[in-house]
């Protein structure tokens, strides 16, 4: 799955939603019902994750451990996939959708503003999953969302978590070629 930017594709599992994508500002935003991205609660400059809350880096600490595992370089926050990642968690809770590509915009037109589409590049998204170790043992147990962690290709990564009015979690996960 993880594969030059010409190359899109998903995984879409029953019951709880999971998607994986892989081609070559940060903030919170609301429309107003309550319908808050969680980045609100940055804990910057304590533990490298920068704009990301505690559920958020909870998750690179996560994905760090599986890679790991497998003697694979740990992954960075790279402020253009944290802002990417935080960003689309925000608009799927404002604008109630879920997929990789938003109804204004494709994902690699989103990659491209964010300025994360060059060399390798990857999106993991889910929703419903209430906790970082629930999401990654979800991402980790589909195929295609273990390919983009375990990405060799990847050096970077950012997530961004935003919650519906009923308490719906929204993740995504960016992961970049680009060295932090």
């Amino acid at each position: 799955m993880v594969l030059k930017k010409s190359w899109r594709g998903f995984l879409l599992l029953p019951f709880l939603f999971l998607m994986a994508c892989a081609q070559g500002g940060s903030g919170s935003a609301s429309d107003g019902s309550n319908n808050t991205a969680t980045s609100a609660d940055p804990i910057a400059g304590t533990n490298g994750c920068g704009a990301m809350n505690s559920q958020e880096c909870a998750v690179i600490d996560l994905v760090n451990t599986e890679r790991a595992k497998q003697s694979l370089a740990s992954l960075k926050p790279l402020p253009a996939c944290v802002a990417e990642a935080q960003s689309h968690a925000a608009d799927m809770v404002t604008r109630n959708f879920f997929s990789h590509d938003s109804p204004s915009e494709t994902s690699t037109q989103r990659f491209q503003r964010f300025g994360v589409a060059f060399g390798y590049y990857g999106e993991n998204i889910a929703l419903g999953y209430s906790s970082p170790e629930a999401v990654m043992s979800g991402w980790m147990n589909s195929p295609g969302h273990k390919a983009n962690i375990l990405g060799a290709n990847f050096h970077s990564m950012g997530v961004g978590l935003a919650t519906n009015s009923s308490g719906v979690m929204y993740w995504v996960q960016c992961f970049s070629s680009q060295n932090p």
